[in-house]
């Protein structure tokens, strides 16, 4: 009875020792939840056997060259337009034919009012003909082509070239060439004193600054832009202080061009305009030394 005892009580002590180490085996391995459970295997590079037997990407297909198609003809290319071709394609008759008209005063402005080019025209001398003129083809604010009457012949300066407008052919020529049909050097008619106004057509605003010299008082020792009211840009100058107009500068189309200078001389009114002098009479302008 003693012996089995014993015997028992060596069993359940293996028993429980034997289940202490294996737990302790246990619980000192690795767990789903420690950091070497989670780390993620590496996987060795390919084999060179390996890499050998992949496919290799298929070559992109080349698109077959267009075909031309029996009976269609190939479209020739467009031409682009050159400096000489739109030279050739301008209407110079069209500008010519305003320019040997006859003049109705010292300046016409647009002749052809916005449907075709910019034409400004001259007569600097006041005798009915237009001496020099402007163009501004595509109406960009950049002249283009400048015209002068010279000997009765047209000369058109373009671009640091100088030709000649033939008006028996129709066209411009180099300058020098022969055969050039000259426009008439007759004069025309001289008016009488008391219809040149009427005949030069001297703008309404020299009349109007003539009569503000004359009749008015100076506020200043100058007014700029002083009848705005009128259309016209008009300065005037008191350049003695004594409360009188002296001087006065009319650009009548505002163009940026000083049109007409006006004189207080021996208190009468002068104006010097298109290369001409006149005396203010009345609302009218007269020829200096002729008499209304």
């Amino acid at each position: 009875m003693y012996i089995r005892y014993y015997v028992v009580r060596n069993i359940g002590a293996v028993l429980v020792v034997g289940g202490l180490i294996s737990w302790a085996v246990v619980a000192s391995g690795p767990t789903s939840s420690s950091p070497r459970a989670l780390t993620t295997p590496v996987t060795p590079p390919p084999s060179p056997t390996s890499r050998r037997l992949l496919p290799s990407p298929s070559p992109t297909p080349r698109q077959p060259a267009p075909t031309q198609r029996p009976g269609v003809a190939t479209p020739a290319p467009v031409a682009q337009p050159t400096r000489a071709n739109r030279a050739a394609t301008r209407p110079w008759v069209s500008v010519f034919t305003q320019a040997s008209s006859n003049a109705r005063s010292s300046k016409a402005k647009d002749v052809f009012r916005g449907t075709g080019p910019k034409l400004n025209l001259y007569d600097d001398d006041a005798d009915g003909r237009y001496d020099r003129g402007k163009v501004d083809w595509n109406r960009d604010d950049s002249w283009d082509s400048r015209l002068t009457l010279k000997d009765g012949v047209w000369e058109v300066r373009e671009r640091g070239t100088v030709r000649i407008w033939d008006a028996g052919a129709k066209r411009l020529v180099a300058k020098g060439a022969a055969s050039i049909t000259a426009r008439p050097t007759t004069k025309l008619p001289p008016a009488s004193p008391s219809t040149l106004s009427v005949s030069v057509q001297l703008p309404a605003a020299f009349a109007a600054a003539g009569q503000r010299m004359r009749d008015g008082r100076a506020s200043g020792k100058k007014a700029k832009d002083a009848m705005r009211s009128t259309g016209a840009k008009v300065n005037l100058y008191d350049d003695n202080r004594d409360g009188a107009w002296d001087r006065a500068k009319v650009d009548h189309d505002r163009d940026g061009t000083w049109d007409g200078k006006l004189t207080r001389k021996k208190g009468a009114i002068e104006l010097k305009a298109s290369g001409k002098v006149f005396r203010l009479e009345g609302t009218a302008w007269v020829p200096k030394g002729t008499t209304k």
